[in-house]
């Protein structure tokens, strides 16, 4: 599994990243085999919303956004992936 990890942009970590970890902790205990990779999301948010509005799709559109970042953070690793 890949989570998006949200460091601020100045590298430090802010109150995001408390609930992301307990959500990580909650996803392990109930899947402990699961490996969890945390995968840096900064940045994946306006380069979603740059892409709603290359497609003309409404930014008010909140859940597309937060779609289409997820795509970009799994992208983002596959690719580190591959090189």
């Amino acid at each position: 599994m890949v989570s998006g990890y949200p460091v601020n942009m100045d590298g430090t970590f802010g109150t995001r990243i408390h609930r992301t970890e307990k959500f990580i902790e909650r996803f392990s205990e109930k899947y402990p085999d699961a490996v969890i990779e945390r995968w840096d999301e900064r940045l994946t948010t306006k380069s979603a919303d740059r892409a709603m509005i290359d497609m003309g799709v409404s930014q008010r559109r909140k859940g597309i956004s937060d779609m289409i970042a997820a795509q970009l953070i799994l992208q983002s690793y596959l690719d580190s992936k591959r090189a």
